[in-house]
């Protein structure tokens, strides 16, 4: 039933259980994550949920496991786009692999650091904090 302004009364409610849609995924991927990146539907994630995850610093994964999984992420994804690319639309071998290796390129410098914080270990060491109790800035304000 509708309200006097057309709203739908039930809709604070829904609003209130589901809470944010985007920021679930985001969180119950950076959770998962580790188990995430073993499976092969790791490498179909949206490239925003992906830098979103990766750009909190939250991400558990050991770096070294975690950029092989970005790499092979990217290579996915380059295969996706370009592979549609040649279907449709007649490009020269030359100026398929530039488009290519600047599309990967520009996937790889948005998704590892320093343009992200990566996981907890690349964090720890941008921000001077972490299990060493070094001291950290003095403000990130």
């Amino acid at each position: 039933m509708y309200g006097a302004a057309g709203r739908d009364s039930g809709a604070d409610e829904r609003e209130d259980l589901l809470g944010n849609p985007h920021q679930t995924c985001c969180d119950f991927v950076t959770t998962y994550l580790s188990a995430i990146v073993q499976h092969e539907s790791f490498l179909e994630l949206e490239p925003r949920l992906l830098a979103r995850v990766l750009s909190s610093g939250l991400v558990s994964v050991p770096t070294d496991r975690l950029t092989e999984s970005v790499y092979r992420w990217v290579d996915a994804r380059l295969e996706m786009e370009f592979g549609l690319l040649g279907d449709r639309e007649e490009h020269s071998e030359r100026k398929r692999q530039a488009d290519r290796n600047r599309r990967r390129h520009e996937l790889l410098s948005t998704l590892l650091p320093p343009a992200t914080m990566f996981n907890r270990s690349v964090r720890e060491m941008l921000l001077g904090v972490g299990r060493r109790g070094e001291p950290g800035p003095h403000s990130l304000v």
